[in-house]
């Protein structure tokens, strides 16, 4: 079966995957932000609970949770990623026996029963990648436990808007601004996948129409960082302006100006 750009780009990447993330100031400063919110429901998380890490990629949060002490399933779209993740399982001495999954998000209620999971985490934007977020949805509502939570990223619209005013095609601009579709950009065209991209009113339209509570919903970063990480320390990055991502991210008005949209959604 032919495989799809999606796989191609990532069955590739995931031998440097963490290097990617792990040695960028940049994401570092991302995974803090979203440590900081995803405490607060682990919290309140019995031990015993069942964790989907749904496109885990090489499966950082899923073993962050682990060592946490939670029971953590991991799947995603690329074979390689989830062979990434038994050889990181395998050096830590993690048994993940029949707890790793390579398949796309859209069919992972083919493998587990209804209302398995308590809660369920999908931080690589399984919802912009997939061709029917509202079916995606629908299926990860079935897998969640009732008062069950998903906690899901997806990208911004207006994120996305100065990449087709910088190139200057008046024809892209059009179809961007009345699909919000675009594509992942690489030097190699093969995994120039699709991508949907969101407003605020589209997602929480989508959120009510699946019937799931919206329990948080912030944008990141609002600091501008990426193209300016060499002007700062990285302990000015980490400490004093995370800070001041925080508190800005209290501020309903901001909603909108961050790259990415981050949401806890509650099954009711």
């Amino acid at each position: 079966m032919k495989r799809s750009k999606n796989i191609l780009y990532h069955d590739k990447i995931a031998p440097i995957y963490d290097e990617i993330y792990e040695s960028s100031v940049y994401w570092i400063y991302n995974r803090k932000i979203t440590w900081h919110y995803l405490k607060s429901i682990l919290n309140n998380l019995d031990k015993k609970a069942k964790i989907l890490d749904l496109g885990c990629g090489s499966g950082y949060w899923g073993f962050k949770l682990i060592k946490s002490g939670f029971d953590v399933y991991f799947a995603d779209i690329s074979q390689q990623m989830i062979n990434e993740v038994r050889e990181k399982a395998e050096n830590l001495n993690i048994d993940l026996s029949g707890k790793t999954f390579a398949i796309e998000a859209e069919k992972i209620d083919s493998i587990f029963e209804k209302e398995f999971f308590n809660l369920i985490i999908a931080y690589g934007d399984i919802l912009s990648f997939t061709a029917n977020p509202f079916n995606l949805l629908k299926i990860i509502r079935r897998l969640l436990v009732d008062g069950g939570i998903f906690i899901g990223t997806a990208d911004n619209f207006f994120s996305a808007i100065e990449f087709y005013l910088k190139k200057g095609d008046e024809s892209e601009l059009k179809d961007f601004l009345s699909t919000g579709v675009t594509f992942w950009l690489s030097k190699n065209k093969n995994f120039n996948f699709r991508i949907k991209t969101f407003t605020y009113d589209e997602l929480m339209k989508l959120f009510k129409k699946t019937n799931f509570e919206v329990i948080r919903f912030y944008s990141k970063p609002l600091i501008p960082l990426k193209n300016y990480i060499d002007n700062f320390s990285e302990d000015f990055i980490l400490n004093g302006l995370l800070k001041m991502e925080i508190k800005l991210q209290m501020q309903n008005q901001n909603i909108g100006i961050g790259n990415h949209f981050d949401f806890f959604l509650k099954k009711v």
